[in-house]
């Protein structure tokens, strides 16, 4: 995905007068306002020495002086439309509380100001753009709701629906442009159609112009009016735009559990295209198609952004300790990254028994001191299991048992392919128990050994208190951001408050496996990956296990490849924490077009509570001044970053 219109962010980072025209960052992270940067002295700007300066931004935009009127008729939000109770299913795990999960996950990622509701006049009244989060039937609506909606659409709103399954063609169908359906699981792969409309904009690359629907619920339609924006394999349209009055009408022929929960949960029956080092979106592409369709029909959109400070793109590099040799090597990883600054994470394993013929008992009093290494270097560490067992995805052999270290040393082993004696809750929260008790530090984050994901696990993670997690790689969930896990990992399981954070590229290939002759191949492989995921302002989480010298020399060639920054290098719990508090971010805004001033509102605890986060405005009407203001009025002042590609980022 690539942008061409105005790009501008907004955060809390920093405060500066609200009238900045330059701002000169040095390389010790402060920044100087400056009127009009003088070159009068050879070497030095406004008296700053050339070496030491990182960037001289220009702030094209002003912030009003005074606080200004803000219109609150949040007629620019995104209604979520619960369908529960139209549908008649109510219960937790059904289809509908599926579709209103991800309805609602759809809405988190793509960033605009939204809110959830059962009441379609107060979605109306309140919104400029309506998502139903689930199939409409027959009988999902009256013919007094048809006739409001239509109204509503033709006004101007827009409407997204998934699944149109009436039987009865009727207003629904004039609204939506369509004149037939035709259901079933028959259809492979979705293709968006080649065409310069706004909504499509984000698609560029070939696995987001055709994304997979193997096995999935579909519904295929014939058009009257509408245009078909997707097709399916067999050329029906799958995604259909229908201008109806001054507003629009969309039906995607997906239901959205498909596209959201089902991937998280990993249910999809193995349809990605490649499970690990690739690029995945097919689950990723119907919230961008949201965004795209936002911004389409609002000369200027506001969403938040989805990388930390404004950053085009993030390298979040983490590691796995699961051998001694991890251990004796992981100081050359380790080294490299404290010489840039960077504060990595590492996952230890921590098997503190011998388990012959399958592992020694590598976790000791000699690499507990390599460990605190590694904390004394400014990095952070997480859990890698204690055993690092190859079938820790079979719930039956891994109960939820509490053990002491003795217990399970005496019992857990692994031989002839399966393992004895192993707990889930050992796995989990007694290797944080070890780390915590050995290190001193506190233990937020987990990843099984071999990725291997069981029932149990969810509970164990809450039970030990985790924060974030990484046990799927990207591709093979088909879905690159975060998320939040569930219990028994399961479709009516309670959502905790675990962070799933996929990670995209690795040194682990099923296929000519990286080695000490291979590897600086394998960067061809990383960094289309990774440039994928910075054109849809994704952060890229990286997997390097620290056995050998020349893995830190591919990390280290794959950094200079990339030509990064210091600032685009991220601590894996840094990044998780941003995420959760981009989660909760609430916020509104108004454009005035005839001052071309655009308000944003939020309240101060939001701005203090989200120093890293950014709102991206995108516009296709002018915008001269940009003013954030909290819930008294009063100015937060902001300061404008010029990009690469010259589009402007302002941060508070």
């Amino acid at each position: 995905m690539k942008r061409t219109v105005t790009s501008i962010i907004l955060g809390a980072a920093i405060i500066l007068p609200a009238i900045a025209n330059f701002v000169i960052e040095t390389t010790d992270g402060k920044r100087h306002v400056s009127k009009m940067p003088k070159f009068e002295n050879a070497g030095k700007v406004d008296d700053i020495d050339i070496e030491n300066i990182l960037r001289i931004t220009h702030n094209p935009l002003s912030s009003a002086e005074t606080a200004p009127e803000f219109n609150e008729r949040n007629q620019n939000r995104l209604a979520v439309l619960d369908m529960n109770q139209r549908n008649g299913e109510n219960e937790s795990g059904s289809e509908n509380s599926r579709n209103v999960y991800s309805a609602e996950y759809m809405a988190m990622l793509a960033g605009m100001p939204s809110f959830t509701t059962q009441d379609l006049q107060e979605a109306m009244d309140k919104a400029s753009m309506i998502l139903l989060s689930s199939r409409v039937k027959q009988s999902s609506f009256t013919t007094d709701e048809l006739s409001a909606i239509e109204k509503w659409v033709a006004n101007g709103g827009v409407i997204i629906a998934p699944a149109i399954e009436c039987s009865n063609k009727g207003d629904l169908y004039e609204i939506f442009g369509l004149s037939e359906r035709a259901s079933g699981k028959a259809y492979t792969t979705l293709t968006w159609v080649d065409s310069d409309c706004e909504e499509l904009k984000y698609f560029d690359t070939p696995e987001e112009k055709t994304v997979v629907t193997t096995n999935l619920s579909t519904t295929a339609y014939g058009t009257t009016t509408g245009e078909t924006l997707a097709t399916f394999n067999d050329g029906k349209s799958a995604v259909v735009k229908n201008i109806h009055g001054k507003g629009a009408a969309y039906t995607v022929g997906v239901r959205w559990r498909d596209m959201i929960q089902r991937f998280h949960l990993n249910k999809d029956g193995s349809i990605q295209r490649l499970s690990s080092n690739a690029f995945e979106p097919s689950g990723d592409v119907y919230s961008l198609f949201l965004r795209s369709v936002y911004n389409a029909h609002n000369p200027v959109s506001v969403w938040k952004y989805t990388i930390p400070d404004g950053q085009p793109s993030l390298l979040v590099p983490t590691h796995d300790c699961d051998s001694r040799t991890a251990y004796d090597s992981m100081y050359y990883v380790s080294d490299y990254e404290k010489s840039l600054g960077l504060r990595a994470h590492y996952f230890l394993t921590v098997h503190y028994f011998r388990d012959a013929p399958y592992l020694s008992a590598f976790y000791n009093s000699e690499t507990v001191v390599k460990a605190k290494e590694l904390l004394a270097a400014g990095h952070t560490v997480g859990s890698h299991s204690i055993c690092h067992f190859p079938d820790f995805n079979k719930t039956e052999l891994f109960p939820m048992d509490i053990v002491t270290e003795e217990e399970y040393a005496a019992r857990a082993t692994h031989k002839t392919d399966t393992t004895a004696g192993g707990s889930t809750w050992a796995e989990v929260v007694l290797s944080k128990n070890i780390i915590e008790r050995d290190l001193g530090n506190n233990v937020r984050s987990f990843r099984s050994g071999h990725l291997c994901v069981n029932k149990n696990m969810p509970e164990a993670k809450v039970a030990g208190n985790y924060k974030f997690t990484s046990c799927y790689a990207a591709s093979d969930l088909l879905s690159n951001f975060p998320y939040y896990i569930r219990l028994q990992n399961d479709w009516p399981g309670e959502l905790t408050d675990v962070l799933s954070m996929p990670l995209h590229i690795s040194d682990v290939f099923s296929k000519d496996k990286m080695d000490e002759t291979n590897w600086e191949s394998k960067i061809d492989v990383w960094v289309p990956v990774y440039e994928k995921l910075r054109d849809n302002h994704g952060a890229c989480i990286l997997l390097i296990h620290p056995n050998r010298k020349w893995k830190m020399e591919a990390q280290k060639l794959l950094i200079e490849r990339l030509g990064l920054t210091p600032q685009e290098l991220c601590n894996f719990e840094e990044y998780g924490e941003f995420w959760v508090n981009r989660a909760k971010f609430d916020f509104s805004y108004d454009y005035d077009e005839s001052t071309e001033s655009l308000i944003i509102k939020t309240t101060r605890a939001e701005i203090e509570a989200n120093p890293r986060l950014g709102l991206m405005i995108e516009a296709t009407s002018p915008v001269s001044n940009a003013t954030v203001i909290d819930e008294t009025g009063a100015i937060h002042p902001s300061k404008v970053k010029l990009t690469p590609d010259n589009k402007y980022i302002i941060l508070l």
